[in-house]
């Protein structure tokens, strides 16, 4: 997975795809019933979004904005999504890890709305 870093104090946008297993091996986009959460953590397991209900652009793709601070902690930051309130075996998240750095830690720096992109699947 390809580190992905931002500057504290500018929006990140997490988009995830929900596709639902159907027989014979074909995945479909779905919405779930219950719908899509997010939870956003330090490395150290501080909660700074808890929970939180994505919004759905359309059919299986939702998308969360957090608009970071420029007095949130530098480092690691986790994304958790959670479908129908569940965290299933065959969900899959990439780029779930982000790095929140300041204006002078160097490094590649995104644009400041740069997609985070997550896909999910459920079974």
């Amino acid at each position: 997975m390809e580190e992905v870093f931002f500057v504290r104090g500018n929006p990140i946008t997490i988009e995830a795809t929900i596709k639902k297993y159907t027989p014979f091996g074909t995945l479909v986009l779905n919405d779930p019933e219950n719908g899509v959460t997010i939870t956003i953590s330090t490395h150290n397991n501080v909660i700074i979004i808890n929970n939180q209900p994505m919004i759905k652009s359309s059919i299986g793709n939702y998308y969360f904005t957090w608009q970071s601070q420029l007095t949130s902690a530098l480092g690691k930051y986790e994304c958790t999504i959670l479908v129908d309130g569940l965290v299933y075996d065959a969900v899959f998240i990439t780029n779930s890890i982000f790095t929140l750095v300041g204006n002078n830690d160097g490094g590649f720096v995104s644009p400041s709305n740069f997609l985070l992109r997550d896909a999910v699947t459920i079974k």
